[in-house]
């Protein structure tokens, strides 16, 4: 139809030329008729830039009709044309063609996390993705929603199967990348086989769609015709798993967390929290989330509430208008289910912050103890102060991570034993900053940006004489405010290079002479009666502590 229209309009062109000229020729024999010719001459111009405008209008639009506008993909209408001119061909020709339909899994909750324009977008590179994977003579076009469909002209059942069996296994690796956010897409796929399952393209498609919702019932990735009775299957799936088959598994100081089962978007996990910790069941995005906690051992505090939880309680968060925090009085073990993939998250968040933590260790070994102890005291603090649930959980997180700056400073200046040079200690006073620029990097909350701040201001001082902005009074968070008044009160009574532990009296001493100053008197006075207790669980702390 393209080609028909070029050749109409080229030669339609030339005699409106021709017409335009004689008339041009014509005015200057009989100059009354200028006017005329002029209209003419403009009118015939006009006609000519129309039928170009209308004829790039139509081609813009065949475009637009030929091509998914999300996907960049054959469009569904052309795929339909063709795939007609090959069922036909092989009509004739008796030969083999598979359609098959590909569906993402739950990709709504994506669409939820990302907003539509990064749905869109991830959208695109996984069509993209797929594409990449077919040859010139295989046909894919976006169906509908987050449905591909396809065809194999010439393949087998067989082939077909196992060649989409590979893509989908290619694609749960593929690591897809939106907003810097790492993503992981699974699918299924239904696939129908000419003549067997149909003999035109709404039957074969009518089949495919089938074999599709079989292969979502029965948690397979790919299903067709010759997979015989999916309640068999179902029948014959019983596995049995020890602890050694677990499916992943990371283990930290604080925390475990066990992934016992996956299997398309669930996932059950068990996790172990350490006493004393703070923890956080965010809001779940979008209506298509769902979680459930079960406590198979230990008790925990809602920190708004002071409900106690014990073994046996469980917690569904599915109707949650905010975040809930969370206190363990004992060490804790959760199973956790869900249907998002949390686990590869969390892991990931996790081994980062360790990996950090590790390197902070090695330059110092003192620093992970200490860190963990400014968590347990500064929960404690925090609430004899009045702060609240979300405060607190902040609070905690600051407390761990106050001196993760640190791991950019030599270890020649850490382990220093002597005073340090002017220079030295100009190093040692860009850790707040290096610390805060790190956890916005690298913390996945929505209190990342307040934990950030807290950690930047834990060595200003109540009379403005600290560092690095020279804060006073109020302007400086209390929560800050309470890092800074415990990180001075464990400096001091731990062993370091330069100088020896302050007893329990020595240090109340200390604190009481900074008061006003380098503290803020409201919470010194609310701290010292603290003091003894806190000692009692320093020494509970001292060796680290295991939470399993």
């Amino acid at each position: 139809m393209v080609a028909n229209r070029d050749l109409f309009s080229r030669f339609l062109f030339l005699p409106l030329l021709g017409s335009g000229f004689f008339l041009f020729l014509f005015g200057f024999v009989f100059p009354s008729f200028a006017l005329v010719i002029l209209v003419a001459v403009l009118t015939l111009a006009y006609g000519v830039f129309s039928l170009k405008k209308k004829e790039k209008q139509l081609r813009s639009l065949e475009k637009k009709v030929a091509v998914d506008e999300i996907t960049e993909l054959q469009s569904w209408s052309v795929f339909q044309t063709r795939g007609e001119e090959l069922l036909e061909s092989k009509r004739t020709g008796e030969g083999k063609l598979s359609l098959g339909i590909i569906d993402l899994d739950n990709f709504k909750r994506w669409n939820n996390l990302l907003g539509p324009l990064g749905g869109d977008e991830l959208l695109k590179k996984v069509a993209g993705f797929l594409a990449d994977k077919l040859s010139q003579e295989d046909l894919i076009a976006r169906w509908h929603g987050d449905k591909f469909i396809f065809l194999f002209p010439g393949a087998s059942g067989k082939w077909s199967g196992s060649r989409i069996s590979k893509i989908l296994e290619e694609l749960r690796q593929k690591s897809f990348f939106i907003r810097e956010v790492e993503i992981k897409v699974e699918a299924c796929a239904g696939i129908a086989h000419f003549p067997d399952d149909g003999e035109s393209i709404p039957d074969l498609i009518f089949a495919a769609d089938s074999y599709l919702r079989r292969a979502q019932k029965v948690g397979r990735r790919v299903c067709s015709a010759g997979d015989g009775d999916p309640r068999l299957e179902v029948q014959n799936s019983i596995k049995l798993h020890n602890p050694a088959s677990y499916q992943d598994r990371i283990a930290k100081k604080s925390t475990q967390l066990c992934l016992l089962f996956k299997e398309r978007d669930l996932e059950i996990i068990k996790q172990k929290i350490a006493a004393n910790k703070a923890f956080c069941i965010e809001k779940p995005e979008g209506e298509y989330f769902y979680e459930f906690y079960y406590i198979l051992s230990g008790e925990i505090k809602q920190l708004d509430s002071g409900e106690t939880l014990t073994t046996g309680s469980f917690i569904t968060p599915g109707n949650l208008e905010a975040s809930l925090y969370f206190e363990t009085l004992t060490p804790v073990s959760l199973l956790f289910v869900t249907n998002a993939p949390v686990f590869k998250q969390q892991s990931d968040e996790l081994e980062k912050w360790a990996r950090m933590i590790e390197e902070l260790e090695g330059k110092d070994q003192r620093i992970e103890i200490h860190g963990f102890r400014l968590e347990e005291m500064a929960i404690k603090l925090g609430k004899e102060m009045g702060l609240k649930e979300e405060a607190l959980f902040a609070l905690a997180f600051a407390a761990y991570l106050h001196d993760i700056g640190k791991t950019r400073i030599p270890s020649s200046i850490l382990q220093k034993k002597g005073p340090l040079t002017y220079e030295e200690w100009e190093t040692i006073k860009k850790h707040p900053g290096w610390s805060r620029e790190m956890i916005r990097e690298n913390l996945q909350h929505n209190l990342s940006e307040k934990i950030a701040e807290i950690v930047y201001q834990h060595h200003e001082r109540y009379d403005g004489t600290g560092y690095p902005r020279g804060l006073k009074g109020d302007e400086i968070m209390l929560e800050a405010q309470i890092v800074a008044l415990l990180d001075a009160f464990d400096a001091i009574t731990s062993e370091r290079p330069y100088q020896a532990a302050f007893s329990k009296e020595e240090a109340k001493k200390e604190i009481l002479r900074c008061k006003g100053t380098q503290f803020s008197p409201t919470l010194v006075e609310t701290f010292i009666p603290l003091i003894d207790e806190m000692e009692e669980d320093k020494k509970d702390s001292r060796e680290g502590r295991e939470v399993y």
